[in-house]
C-alpha cells in the first residue's frame, strides 16, 4: 500500500508566499496588470504610476507614506539585528522582505524621504518586542493605505505587502533565546 504523502508543516506553508513575493519582484514583475488598457501598444513594462489612477490623485502621496514607513521599519530591523547579533538569522528574511517592497515602492516614488536612525534596545528581548511592535505597525499602515488608494492595482500591491509582513511575524520568535536553532 502506498504511503499518504507528508502534510505541510506550518513553517513551510508561511514561508513558501514570502519567498515566492521576493522571487517574483527579484524577477522584474509588475504591480498587476495594467488597469487602463489601451488599443495603443505600450511604451514601458515599467510599474504603473500610482498618480494614473486619476488626476490630482493622491496615490503618489500614499507611496511615498509607504515606502516611508518601510524604510523606517526596515532600518529599526537592520539595526536591531547588527546590535543583536543572536537576531540576525530569524530578521533576516523581514529585511529581505523590506528590501523588495522598498524596491518596488521607489519606482513610484522618485525622491524618496531619508529613514530616520532608531533607538535599539539594549536587551535583545526588548530589540524583539519593538521590532514586533514596529511591524504590527506597518502591516495596519500598509493595509489601511490599500483601503485608501485609487488604483486598484496599487491597492493590490499594498494589501500584498501587509501581508507579506503578517506571514514573517507569524514565524518570527517570540524569544530571543529560541531565535538560533
Amino acid at each position: 500500500m502506498p504511503r499518504a504523502p507528508h502534510p505541510l508543516s506550518r513553517r513551510t506553508t508561511l514561508a513558501v508566499p514570502a519567498w515566492t513575493v521576493l522571487a517574483l519582484t527579484a524577477a522584474g514583475c509588475r504591480w498587476g496588470p495594467e488597469e487602463d488598457a489601451s488599443d495603443a501598444a505600450p511604451t514601458s513594462t515599467a510599474t504603473p504610476d500610482p498618480q494614473a489612477a486619476g488626476e490630482g490623485s493622491d496615490d503618489a502621496t500614499y507611496a511615498a507614506e509607504a515606502l516611508a514607513a518601510t524604510g523606517d521599519t526596515a532600518l529599526l530591523v537592520s539595526e536591531v539585528a547588527t546590535t543583536h547579533r543572536g537576531l540576525s538569522t530569524p530578521l533576516a528574511e523581514l529585511t529581505a522582505l523590506h528590501l523588495a517592497h522598498s524596491r518596488l515602492l521607489q519606482e513610484a516614488v522618485p525622491t524618496p524621504k531619508a529613514a530616520t536612525a532608531p533607538r535599539v534596545p539594549r536587551g535583545s528581548r526588548q530589540a524583539l518586542a519593538l521590532v514586533r511592535t514596529e511591524e504590527r505597525r506597518l502591516q495596519r499602515r500598509l493595509g489601511d493605505l490599500a483601503d485608501t488608494v485609487e488604483s486598484g492595482t496599487f491597492a493590490r500591491a499594498l494589501a500584498s505587502m501587509s501581508a507579506a509582513v503578517g506571514q514573517q511575524l507569524s514565524v518570527l520568535p517570540s524569544d530571543p533565546g529560541r531565535a538560533d536553532p
